[in-house]
């Protein structure tokens, strides 16, 4: 199933579509508000594939899902947080093999401090003075 990009397809109907009005890429983007090298890239695709869809990401695919990341962070809050350790621990019994880093980079992603507080003396009496 084929999204639907209207800015696209009438980028095409725009510039190479027999029933349009023939226009080009330069014009045709310039009318739409999108760059130029963006109509290039669109038509080129479309000349390529005969679509407009986006290509398939490449490269290897996250360890966990969306859904897991949440469970990741619930699992740090609260009135018991859990340490990464325990966390990989029970990602583990629910079948999920991910590392202790690939946890920190989802806390550190979701804006989560994953290491230990920097303990700070408190003031006394001749620091004050």
């Amino acid at each position: 199933m084929s999204a639907y990009y209207p800015t696209r397809w009438e980028l095409v109907f725009l510039c190479i579509h027999p029933y349009g009005p023939k226009m080009s890429v330069k014009s045709a983007s310039k009318y739409l508000k999108i760059s130029r090298s963006s109509g290039n890239m669109w038509i080129k695709r479309y000349k390529e594939t005969g679509g407009v869809d986006d290509v398939p990401k490449l490269g290897r695919p996250r360890a966990t899902t969306k859904k897991q990341n949440l469970q990741v962070v619930k699992m740090t809050e609260g009135d018991k947080p859990m340490t990464t350790s325990e966390i990989v621990n029970k990602l583990a019994e629910k079948g999920v093999t991910v590392s202790r880093t690939t946890i920190q980079r989802r806390l550190k992603k979701s804006g989560l401090y994953y290491g230990n507080t920097t303990k700070k003396p408190l003031l006394n009496q001749n620091h004050i003075e």
